[in-house]
């Protein structure tokens, strides 16, 4: 797959201009559920052996901060997020995302490090195949509802809580498994501000609530 990113002299990925973006629109629309974004991945890297952050970023075709955060939570609590690394990498680019939200950023951006960082495709599609039939019913329970808490100034709350939990990631990459619960609680976060789900996004909060507990008393450091 070509890329149409960018990298500047400083080691820094720019995600694509207007015009990439306006191209890329007539051919791939933006993913709008967990299903569709999982899938647009494997239909956007066809061909490829590996697939780098850079091509998923560059894939989504959106400024909307909700899918840019979907694709590292659903990494990292899937078996994919047991690759080496993979940890560190995908709590950065939420730090990253999320902290833009704040700052109502254009254009998302990571360090070039991050961005090409690379697994294999093979390993994508297995895992979105095994995982289908799963969220296909998660999804049947996911509807347009409390709006309020999917824009405006909820986005401040659930960006900090993004970034707090996201930080739980490096600590928590020594563990197995032990980035399951806080990449849960932003997987809600992400998918209700997709899917204009409050109701996901409280959820999230919740959860983000049950990681931190966790956290204190099962650390075994």
């Amino acid at each position: 797959m070509s890329s149409t990113s960018t990298t500047d002299e400083a080691g820094i990925y720019s995600h694509p201009s207007d015009d990439d973006f306006g191209a890329r629109r007539a051919t791939h629309a933006s993913p709008s559920s967990l299903s569709e974004l999982l899938n647009h991945f494997v239909e956007t890297t066809r061909g490829q052996d590996k697939v780098q952050i850079a091509d998923l970023l560059d894939s989504l075709n959106t400024r909307s901060h909700g899918p840019m955060l979907l694709f590292p939570s659903v990494i990292a609590i899937s078996p994919l997020g047991m690759i080496p690394g993979m940890s560190i990498v995908t709590g950065t680019l939420v730090i990253l995302i999320a902290a833009q939200m704040i700052f109502f950023s254009e254009r998302p951006w990571v360090p070039k490090r991050i961005a090409s960082f690379q697994f294999s495709r093979d390993n994508l599609k297995q895992n979105v195949q095994k995982w289908q039939k799963w969220i296909d019913w998660f999804e049947r329970f996911i509807h347009q509802r409390m709006q309020f808490f999917t824009r405006g100034v909820m986005m401040y709350p659930v960006a900090i809580a993004c970034i707090g939990l996201a930080l739980l990631f490096y600590p928590l990459s020594l563990v197995p498994f032990g980035v399951v619960v806080p990449g849960l609680a932003i997987a809600l976060f992400a998918l209700g501000l997709t899917a204009r789900d409050g109701l996901l996004v409280l959820s999230g909060f919740v959860t983000s609530a049950t990681s931190v507990f966790l956290v204190w008393k099962l650390w075994p450091f």
